[in-house]
């Protein structure tokens, strides 16, 4: 399947789920805060209207996710997707973002996420195939 990421009122997120689902999509929530709601009321919406799983990725390293995730899996039985960056980035000199998080602490990171309910696991901005390695390993 397709994923689909977009933040917005859970009204919007109604009438987008609708709409992927009868195109047989994956869902992906990207929201940290809904108008009209949280990321946990729309999580349960999602299910409730079907989707295969819910999830949260880039916005902020694994470190800053073990609650939201722990959350997340209270109130869902679906699979929970985490994919993070690798930490907060800041801007260097040349306008480009630095990540803070190298791959083995990312992996670490990761590792309590599945340990706290994540069932699908990656990474977004700053990871790179070795970060994805490091995580295979560590879940291994």
């Amino acid at each position: 399947g397709s994923a689909v990421r977009f933040s917005g009122s859970v009204t919007v997120m109604r009438i987008s789920w609708l709409i992927f689902q009868r195109l047989s999509m994956l869902l992906i929530l990207k929201c940290w805060k809904l108008f009209g709601g949280n990321i946990y009321d729309a999580v349960e919406t999602l299910e409730q209207m079907g989707a295969d799983a819910v999830g949260i990725n880039c916005s902020t390293g694994p470190d800053q996710l073990v609650s939201v995730v722990k959350n997340i899996r209270e109130k869902v039985s679906i699979p929970v997707i985490v994919k993070p960056n690798a930490g907060m980035p800041v801007i260097d000199e040349k306008g480009n973002p630095v990540y803070s998080m190298g791959a083995e602490e990312f992996a670490e990171h990761m590792k309590v996420l599945t340990e706290a309910g994540a069932d699908i696991v990656g990474g977004c901005c700053g990871t790179t195939p070795e970060y994805i390695r490091k995580l295979a390993d560590i879940l291994k």
